[in-house]
């Protein structure tokens, strides 16, 4: 893997919304942990703060975000757009953060130790606080109705329809 990518967090778009512009971007499954880290050392939860915050069947982190603005500082980092965010996390991670179509080139994420990058220690107990959370979201409530009301007025309840003969149009009797 040539320099270019040595200091890099490359975000890939996957897709974007030929109506809305809105883009879906992808973190490799090995940068996770520094996003995952700059929320942790605020004591935040990165899937409070993330736009759209998702994991695909690749592994992948996934987050939405537009067109105009600082997507990495607003959809990523739970900032304003102004980019305040996104230049504290490159200077802590050591990591210039940008986004492209481009897919990553082979060995992406293999090299060893990047300065301000993650331990492999700190990598497994975010792994593992990571699986922790997944489980938590996944969690099914006790109930289906336990968020609604259940108190129901009278005028509230669905009335079945009541089907009658057609009749003769005027005229035709």
């Amino acid at each position: 893997m040539d320099d270019y990518w040595r200091d890099r967090m490359h975000l890939k778009i996957l897709r974007e919304n030929p109506m809305t512009g809105v883009r879906t971007f992808a973190i490799h499954p090995n940068d996770w942990p520094l996003v995952e880290k700059f929320y942790h050392d605020r004591g935040l939860n990165p899937a409070d703060h993330i736009r759209n915050h998702r994991v695909n069947s690749a592994g992948q982190h996934t987050f939405r975000g537009g067109l105009g603005y600082d997507v990495i500082d607003a959809d990523l980092l739970g900032g304003t757009g102004d980019g305040r965010l996104h230049r504290e996390f490159e200077r802590n991670t050591g990591r210039y953060v940008n986004y492209s179509d481009r897919p990553w080139p082979r060995n992406y994420g293999q090299e060893s130790a990047v300065p301000g990058g993650v331990s492999e220690g700190e990598k497994a107990r975010l792994r593992d606080m990571n699986k922790a959370l997944g489980t938590a979201r996944s969690a099914k409530p006790a109930s289906k109705g336990a968020a609604t009301s259940t108190a129901h007025t009278a005028n509230s309840a669905v009335k079945p329809a009541v089907r009658r003969a057609p009749s003769a149009a005027p005229g035709l009797a």
